[in-house]
């Protein structure tokens, strides 16, 4: 079954509350922690609604919005670096939330009782994936083993349920945290923000008093999204240290 005229609806009304949103944000001057508070309370309660059956994996046009936040918040044009724009926001992806949402599910469905219409549909669907077929359990079951939870599934349930769900969401989180390190040290425009930037989390220049224009000009600068002449110069083929600025 394909979740992708669903994802896509989600999408578009998440989109249409996040720029009413953002217009808030900007009118009333909020910081940058307290717009994206607004995000995580407001938006994404409607971008993952239901994500506890369509949420075991990544989906792009869902991320898109979220990275379209963080772009329109910092001010920052829609060719910079995704993997910066987040970085320094210190924003996970949203797939890390539902897949933790799919598995939490997937232990209510477990726990009910054996006449229960889910725990009859769940029975269907873990016979399917025992003969071959792909399908909801099935995905579960590639969440638990991809993050090296598969005695989970073997056994059918874990004994502490709030433990294991805080080490699975902990799991997950680290390794997007890989993956966006991986991200931005593969990117040779992202060289020198390398250098000072180790951890993806919110830095500390966006939660103080400072005017928002001067924030904005300053994460533009960390994540070479400028005019400067060693930015400029690149897409001109001109060679790193032979980029000067030029003195009017």
């Amino acid at each position: 079954m394909s979740w992708w005229r669903a994802r896509l609806y989600l999408s578009k009304q998440g989109e249409k509350a996040m720029m009413v949103i953002y217009k808030f944000v900007i009118k009333c001057s909020l910081n940058f922690d307290r717009a994206l508070e607004l995000f995580d309370k407001a938006i994404v309660p409607i971008l993952t609604y239901g994500s506890d059956i369509w949420g075991y994996e990544s989906v792009e046009m869902i991320e898109k919005v979220q990275l379209k936040y963080c772009k329109l918040i910092l001010g920052c044009s829609r060719s910079s670096v995704n993997g910066a724009v987040l970085g320094e926001l210190g924003r996970l992806p949203l797939y890390v939330g539902t897949m933790v949402k799919c598995v939490k599910y997937w232990l209510k469905v477990i726990s009910m009782n054996d006449n229960r219409n889910p725990k009859i549909s769940y029975k269907t669907l873990f016979d399917l994936d025992h003969y071959g077929y792909t399908n909801w359990a099935s995905n579960v079951k590639k969440i638990l083993f991809r993050y090296g939870f598969g005695h989970v599934w073997i056994q059918q349930g874990v004994a502490q349920e709030q433990v294991f769900l805080f080490q699975l969401k902990q799991r997950i989180a680290d390794c997007a945290c890989q993956n966006w390190h991986e991200e931005v040290n593969g990117m040779s425009k992202l060289e020198t923000y390398c250098v000072f930037k180790s951890e993806l989390v919110l830095e500390k220049y966006l939660t103080m008093k400072l005017n928002r224009k001067h924030a904005r000009s300053l994460c533009k600068f960390r994540i070479s999204n400028h005019n400067l002449e060693i930015e400029v110069g690149r897409h001109r083929k001109i060679e790193r240290g032979l980029s000067f600025v030029s003195i009017a």
